[in-house]
């Protein structure tokens, strides 16, 4: 039987990811609150994939869309940037998003994105991926035009790596989708899996 793919996020660029990966997709929000403990942040960003993936089956379910005739793959996810330690989410402010570009300035940094897969309402595999980002060391008018410009405000870090905050960067390893904000190569593997009924729970 066919599975039909939810995709449980309000981010366009995961959305624009799997508009392309797949034919159909739907797409739900969930309202929970990210709350990421720093000295515990891989469990607790693992712990949010899922819940965003348990509500976006629930708010699902209840559309026009669902058939319980249907077999549903629903995908949750969340990405940080950690830099010296430290947690960066979605800057708040206009003062927080330049102290963000500014303690990245010049900076090694980690993109952390944890993925859970749900079919139907059963978790059926969650992983976590990171890569690497180095920024070149910024001026203050590299801040503040990047600021006006109003491009990465509702980006983990402040910054979108597909935008005008490629400029900021001198070097990357790892996955160029964890950096946009979702692991593509990774997921597709795990999908492709469950698909064939060989992911090992």
């Amino acid at each position: 039987m066919d599975m039909e793919v939810v995709l449980a996020s309000s981010s366009e660029r995961r959305k624009e990811f799997f508009r392309h990966l797949f034919d159909k997709v739907y797409f739900v929000s969930p309202d929970v609150e990210e709350n990421i403990r720093e000295n515990k942040f891989k469990i607790d960003l693992l712990d949010l994939s899922f819940q965003k993936a348990k509500e976006g089956f629930i708010k699902f379910k209840n559309s026009c869309d669902f058939l319980p005739n249907k077999n549903y793959i629903v995908v949750g996810a969340d990405t940080i940037v950690r830099v010296k330690g430290r947690i960066l989410g979605k800057p708040n402010s206009d003062e927080q998003w330049k102290e963000y570009l500014s303690i990245l300035s010049g900076a090694k940094q980690e993109v952390w994105t944890a993925v859970s897969i749900l079919k139907n309402n059963v978790l059926k595999k969650k992983f976590i991926e990171v890569s690497y980002v180095w920024f070149r060391k910024l001026t203050d008018r590299d801040i503040d035009r990047y600021i006006k410009s109003g491009e990465g405000k509702d980006a983990a870090g402040g910054y979108k790596i597909q935008g005008w905050g490629i400029i900021f960067i001198s070097k990357v390893k790892g996955s160029y989708t964890n950096i946009v904000g979702f692991p593509v190569e990774k997921f597709l593997k795990c999908y492709k899996s469950l698909k064939n009924n060989d992911l090992k729970i």
